[in-house]
C-alpha cells in the first residue's frame, strides 16, 4: 500500500493536489468479518479485539509508516527487515503490546505486476 500511494501521490502532486499521507497497523488473530447491522444499515465489515488494536496501530504509525503486533509478524521475519519497538499500550489493553517497524525489501515489494524502488 505504501508503495502503491508514492506513485498515486506522484500522480496527485502533477494534478496540484496535496499528497495523501497514512500510516498502517497490522495485527493478527480472530474476528468476525461479514454483513453487520439491521435491515435499515447493514455494512460490511470486521470487528473485534484484533481489529481495534490494528486500528489503534493505525493511530501510532507515523505517515509513510508500517507497524505490526508480534503475532503479524512472525510469519513473516524472513521476508521483511523488522525493527523491534518499544512496547505499546493502546485503548482498551492493560497490557503494553509487542510492536515492530516493518521494513518491505525493495526488490521484493510488486505493486501492480511491477518491482517498485
Amino acid at each position: 500500500m505504501q508503495a502503491r500511494l508514492v506513485r498515486f501521490n506522484a500522480e496527485r502532486a502533477a494534478a496540484g493536489a496535496p499528497p495523501v499521507r497514512i500510516g498502517i497497523g497490522l495485527n493478527a488473530g480472530p474476528a468476525l468479518v461479514g454483513m453487520i447491522g439491521s435491515s435499515r444499515r447493514l455494512e460490511y465489515t470486521a470487528i473485534g479485539d484484533t481489529v481495534n488494536v490494528a486500528a489503534r496501530l493505525c493511530g501510532l504509525a507515523g505517515p509513510g509508516e508500517v507497524l505490526a503486533t508480534e503475532s503479524m509478524t512472525r510469519p513473516w521475519v524472513k521476508d521483511f527487515e523488522l525493527v523491534a519497538l518499544e512496547p505499546v499500550t493502546v485503548k482498551g489493553k492493560t497490557e503494553p503490546i509487542r510492536v515492530a517497524r516493518v521494513i518491505a525489501e525493495v526488490e521484493e515489494l510488486v505493486v501492480d505486476g511491477e518491482t517498485e524502488g
